[in-house]
């Protein structure tokens, strides 16, 4: 009995030995590689991101105000008619206005309600295949709505409406990248490449820009010239891609 065990342990030994000698020589023949890729995309979309935002000592006063204000903005965004304009209005909120808890604390009783905030928050979504209009027409949104009532800007993305052709060319230019890697390290290695495989790809999109203050007026007529004085900038889109390759090698 003690015969049979010490063959059977001795067989294992063998087996697990052999695996791991088979995962060295897996290891020793291959090169995991990587590469990355940008592409540049120009933006024919901006959408706008505002709000209008009221307060008042009772719900129906701050909400008859807001929708006041509401109704007047979306008409004077009306007015610059501008083709392909979207408004959408997602988001409204209404919340307690209360005295500063120190107060309240001070003289030892629960804050007292002193007010109301309505909030509604709404996107204008613009078209032009031309940067230079969409960024025209996105600072004329902008002055528009400051003037007739929003009081929140949160922010302006500028991006591009289908971009999946530029997202497939940086992942071909990614892929050529870490091929060239690969064939460089085994050159170095005096060894061929038998085959590829992609183990592990990313695609991402930055579309926050960062704000350029630069005097377009000149671009305008003069009538343009005297209706804008927010300046935005559309500038190009960077689509980044990284991928890694396992290549075998003999």
């Amino acid at each position: 009995m003690k015969k049979i065990f010490f063959l059977l342990s001795l067989m294992s030994l063998f087996i697990t030995s052999s695996v791991k000698a088979q995962q060295i020589k897996q290891e020793e023949n291959r090169i995991i590689t990587s590469g990355e890729a940008t592409v540049w995309i120009e933006p024919d979309r901006a959408r706008i991101f505002l709000g209008i935002e009221t307060l008042q000592g009772t719900i129906d006063a701050a909400h008859k105000e807001n929708a006041e204000k509401m109704r007047k903005v979306v008409a004077a965004l009306k007015a610059l008619k501008i083709k392909g304009m979207l408004i959408k209005a997602p988001s409204y909120n209404v919340s307690l206005v209360k005295e500063p808890t120190y107060e309240a604390t001070k003289a030892g009783r629960l804050p007292k309600i002193i007010g109301y905030k309505v909030t509604q928050n709404f996107t204008v979504l613009l078209k032009n295949k031309d940067p230079l209009i969409l960024s025209k027409n996105a600072s004329y949104v902008i002055d528009t709505a400051l003037r007739n009532g929003v009081n929140i800007i949160e922010k302006v993305v500028f991006f591009k409406e289908d971009d999946s052709q530029e997202r497939r060319k940086a992942l071909k230019l990614a892929v050529k990248d870490a091929i060239s890697n690969a064939k460089t390290i085994a050159e170095a290695a005096e060894v061929s490449i038998k085959s590829y495989t992609l183990i592990n790809s990313s695609t991402s999109t930055y579309y926050w820009q960062p704000p350029q203050i630069v005097q377009m007026s000149q671009a305008f007529t003069p009538q343009e010239a005297g209706r804008a004085t927010t300046t935005l900038i559309a500038g190009k889109i960077p689509i980044s891609c990284k991928v890694q390759l396992h290549c075998i090698v003999k």
